[in-house]
C-alpha cells in the first residue's frame, strides 16, 4: 500500500497475511551501492531475497532517511546519511564512514533461515 501526494510517495506499507514467526525467510545477500555523486551519503540496497527488517549501522553520529525497512526483490530502496552539524543546523548529509547492514535473519535461529 503507498500513500502519494502530489505525485510523490509520503509511506508505504507492505502487508504480509502471516506472522513473522511464520515466514520462511532465505539469508539474503544485500547488494549496497552509493549514488554516484553523492559524496558517500547516499546509497541504494538490494536483495533477490525477501529480506525482513534491514537496519543499518555506522561507526559516525547521525542517522540514515529510513531505516529499519523490508527489501522487496526487484524494488531498491535508496537511503541517506545526515551528520551532526558543527554550524547553525542540526543535521547535514554527511558520510556514514563504515556502516553496517543487518536484518532479521541475522538474528533468528538459523535453522529457520533457508539457504539460496
Amino acid at each position: 500500500m503507498q500513500l502519494l501526494q502530489d505525485g510523490g510517495l509520503i509511506d508505504s506499507k507492505t502487508f504480509y497475511f502471516v506472522n513473522d514467526k511464520h515466514l520462511r525467510l532465505h539469508s539474503p545477500t544485500i547488494r549496497v551501492k552509493e549514488v554516484e555523486g553523492s559524496d558517500g551519503t547516499s546509497f541504494v540496497l538490494e536483495s533477490s531475497v525477501l529480506t525482513r527488517h534491514v537496519w543499518l549501522s555506522s561507526e559516525s553520529e547521525g542517522f540514515y532517511s529510513d531505516n529499519f525497512f523490508d527489501l522487496i526483490p526487484g524494488i531498491p530502496m535508496t537511503v541517506s546519511f545526515s551528520s551532526r552539524d558543527n554550524g547553525e543546523q542540526a543535521f547535514v548529509p554527511g558520510n556514514p564512514g563504515q556502516f553496517e547492514v543487518r536484518s532479521m535473519a541475522d538474528c533468528i535461529d538459523p535453522a529457520m533461515v533457508l539457504t539460496v
